[in-house]
């Protein structure tokens, strides 16, 4: 894979704002999957998404800074003959927030994904989850086990939590 810092330099200079170097780039794109108020989780989605994009920009010789509403469809098309649509629409949601965290910092004049659309992805997920009856027996177990395995057990179950999110709280949390 090549790193961010081999992006290519624009091609059409006037749809930058400024003209950040690939270093200057890479700690943009460090800047984003860097934000305190996000999830580890989210936070290494974010990077490897975020370097889908900049690779792909890479391979088609287009600065990311560059890029227009169709170089992002056609990525997206791209994307949707390898991936479960779910995984195309995370991706694109990670690539629209950098455009308008770009916007923010003022490097970019618009987000070029704001009005791509993205693959329907059902409103229920394919993946079963636990009965009520399962759900209640985990419950009980969990009970029966002591405080903190009810504590996890409630606060994976009922409150929708990842597992490493649950791991990863502490008393403070």
């Amino acid at each position: 894979s090549h790193p961010t810092y081999l992006v290519p330099v624009p091609t059409t200079p006037s749809a930058l704002v400024t003209s950040p170097n690939a270093q200057d780039l890479g700690d943009l794109a460090r800047a984003f999957t860097s934000q305190p108020h996000l999830s580890e989780h989210t936070r290494a989605a974010y990077r490897q998404d975020l370097q889908q994009w900049l690779l792909w920009c890479a391979e088609q010789d287009l600065h990311p800074l560059a890029a227009r509403r169709p170089n992002v469809e056609r990525w997206v098309d791209e994307l949707a003959h390898g991936y479960a649509p779910g995984t195309v629409a995370r991706r694109l949601g990670t690539v629209r927030g950098w455009y308008g965290y770009l916007q923010d910092q003022g490097m970019v004049q618009g987000n070029v994904a704001a009005r791509v659309k993205g693959p329907r992805v059902p409103n229920v997920s394919p993946t079963p989850g636990l009965s009520r009856e399962q759900a209640q027996a985990l419950l009980a177990a969990a009970d029966v086990a002591g405080p903190r395995d009810a504590v996890v057990a409630g606060l994976l179950l009922l409150c929708g939590l990842r597992a490493s999110e649950v791991g990863n709280l502490d008393a403070d949390s």
